[in-house]
């Protein structure tokens, strides 16, 4: 699986990681999926962070749009994402300890950028740890809203970070095809099973 052509903009270094083959993303779809997902998220941020479980599993799962990314066939990191009016919000990222080192972080990232965007969001906000700034930054363009409006969680200091994302040549439109829109989240150039038949009357 290659890096999404729109997504990869906001990359600082997408060429890093165009050649690894083994590493896909999808969007989860499953509860197997989600329940992957939990444990990265597990691994991550209870385990290490000492997260309580209440803050970790906050209400909004079945409410926004997962990534998934795998390293082979094992899973290896993930994100959320939730949409507002005029922004998206990512949330949630994490992954695998055992295959921390920058290309799953990416593949995940531009994937969610290239969903945003598709979906015609021109804006992103995160609230990130304020000690992975310059990991942030260091990926991808983006630029601290208000340093003075800092706050915490958990014990930790936090950030609002905003993320520019490129216009997407293919953006979803209100006019779009109906069954373009009614197709799965991520896969609108599949043809999805509501799809009339080639040659069948819509």
């Amino acid at each position: 699986m290659s890096l999404p052509k729109t997504g990869s903009l906001p990359l600082h270094h997408p060429d890093r990681h165009h050649n690894r083959t083994d590493i896909t993303v999808k969007v989860v779809r499953t509860l197997d999926d989600l329940q992957k997902v939990n444990v990265l998220r597990a691994l991550t941020y209870m385990a290490e962070q000492d997260c309580p479980y209440d803050e970790e599993f906050d209400g909004n799962d079945l409410c926004a749009l997962h990534l998934l990314a795998f390293e082979g066939r094992e899973p290896a990191g993930s994100l959320r994402l939730r949409f507002f009016a005029g922004f998206v919000k990512i949330e949630r990222v994490c992954i695998d300890p055992r295959r921390r080192g920058g290309a799953i972080l990416a593949f995940l990232m531009a994937n969610a950028f290239e969903v945003a965007s598709r979906k015609g969001y021109r804006r992103m906000i995160a609230h990130m740890q304020a000690r992975l700034e310059q990991m942030w930054s260091h990926v991808m363009e983006c630029r601290v809203i208000d340093r003075e409006a800092g706050f915490k969680v958990s014990g930790y200091d936090y950030l609002t970070l905003e993320i520019p994302l490129p216009e997407h040549p293919d953006a979803l439109k209100i006019d779009a095809d109906p069954f373009v829109l009614i197709r799965p989240e991520g896969d609108w150039d599949k043809p999805g099973v509501l799809d009339p038949m080639v040659g069948e009357v819509a």
